[in-house]
Order: structure tokens, then sequence, then C-alpha cells
């Protein structure tokens, strides 16, 4: 594959453009995007070594995907538990996940820094992968957040800890949320939504109007799980124009992974940022 051979097949593009809300790279110093699943490529395009089939194949996902973006040499990448650990990241880590899931930066599911050559990212599979970018400071950031993730308010501490380092504003800060289950697909019991409810009411959100009672199966709920991490940003004070959903479903969309879908055999979306020298 050559650099831009088949990226519209692998990769779906953020864009820091203030005209367009539309996946392209059109910001020539900070590149960012989420993966798709293909099933013309091994393992339909998976990148996660710790949710794979054949490792082998995962790095050649990988390898096809350094051709594009930069050298996995210059990759960092988190192991994943479903916290609220954030970890700024510096050229000391390269190499972190890069070719081996135990070399990970463990338990961790936010990564931010402000150096160059340096790709960050977050893995998911119904959950959402957040990518944060501030062209005016030069901060990129990555964050997984499942409704556990949500549940531990994870988006918000990294927005808190960005803005109180003086590393980013709401005023410059863009957020792009990768492809995730919707509302019509996340079925949840009583415990979760209870959960999900408490966690907004603690940082002073209300979630009550974002559950819809499944009207088949009494003490089920569907849940935007979305509309919640949007409306952290808004109560951070990041303009609207800044913050771009994704409708993409990914139960239901077959260029998407989905565990509630596939289950085990399901492979995981890279959310990756980086920032050209």
């Amino acid at each position: 594959m050559t650099d831009k051979e088949n990226t519209q097949d692998f990769i779906q593009w953020i864009s820091l453009s203030n005209q367009s809300s539309e996946y392209e790279t059109d910001y020539p110093k900070i590149k960012g995007g989420f993966t798709r699943r293909n099933t013309s490529l091994p393992e339909n395009g998976n990148t996660a070594l710790h949710v794979c089939q054949s490792k082998e194949d995962v790095m050649k996902n990988r390898r096809r995907l350094e051709k594009i973006l930069l050298p996995l040499e210059n990759w960092v990448l988190p192991w994943q538990k479903h916290t609220d650990r954030i970890v700024r990241v510096t050229h000391e880590d390269i190499l972190k996940g890069a070719f081996d899931k135990n070399t990970s930066i463990m338990d961790t599911d936010g990564l931010y820094t402000t150096e160059k050559d340096l790709l960050i990212g977050v893995f998911t599979a119904d959950c959402l992968g957040i990518l944060l970018a501030d062209p005016k400071t030069g901060l990129i950031g990555a964050v997984h957040s499942g409704w556990k993730g949500t549940v531990q308010n994870i988006l918000y501490k990294m927005l808190h800890e960005i803005f109180d380092q003086n590393l980013s504003s709401p005023d410059s800060l863009k957020i792009f949320f990768s492809p995730s289950i919707q509302k019509q697909s996340f079925q949840i019991g009583e415990d979760v939504k209870k959960q999900l409810e408490d966690s907004g009411k603690e940082i002073g959100l209300d979630y009550s109007d974002l559950f819809e009672a499944d009207p088949d199966e009494h003490g089920k709920w569907f849940a935007d799980h979305q509309a919640m991490n949007l409306r952290i940003c808004k109560t951070m004070n990041i303009p609207d124009h800044h913050v771009f959903a994704n409708s993409q479903d990914t139960k239901t969309d077959p260029t998407c992974f989905s565990f509630r879908r596939d289950k085990n055999l399901t492979g995981e979306h890279l959310s990756f940022i980086y920032m050209e020298d």
C-alpha cells in the first residue's frame, strides 16, 4: 500500500478546518483519525494486539498504517482497563505498546502530549475514542471512554488536567468523537443507568433526559452515551463548533468493530493523533 492508497477504506481522518466538520487532513501540523473495519484486510483491519486472533495479522495492519502515518518506532499506546488514569507522554515513552502489548502504558485510558513526531492513540469497539487537538498550543490527546470511563468522568478529568496546566484552553481546543455505539443500540440496566446519572451529578450535569425506557423489556434502557460526553465538553466551555460528534453506530455499521455484535471475535478501532515536525 502506498502512502495514500485506499486510505478512505482504512482511515476516517479528522479535520482541523474552521470551515468544515468533514474528516480530512487539511491542517498541516496535527493529523489524526479513526481506523475502519475493512474485510479486505487481515483480521478485518484490526490493530489491537490485546484483542486479536493473530498477532501477525495485527502487525501487518500496523505496518500498513505506518506507511501512511508515523513509523511504529514513534508510537505510544496504552493497555486500557476502563480506568480514569491519564498519562502525559514524552519521547522517553516511544515504542511502548507498538510491537508488544506487554510494553504498553498499563492500566491507562487517556494519553496526551505536546511533543512532535509521537503518535498516541486508544482502541475501541463500541466505546468512545475521543481525540483532542489544540493547533494554537500544540497539545494533542486521546481518551478511551466506555460507560465505565464516563462513570469515572475521564474526559472531564482530562480537560481539567490540560487546562489547569495551561496546555490548552476551551477557545482553541477541538474535540473529535470516534464511531461508537449509539443510543438506539446501547441497552443498559437500572444499575448502569444509576451509575451514569450519579456521575453526571458529581460534576453538576443532569443526564436524565438521555435515557429512554425499552418498551420491550422492563428495567432496560437505551442510553445516549455520546451525548453525555458532549455535555461534558459544553460544561467545560468548549464552543459547540469545536466539538465534532460522530453518528456512526458501531453495532449496526459493517465498517465498524463492535463487541456487542461480534463478541470475542471483534477487533478494535484505533483512534490516533500526532503532530508532524
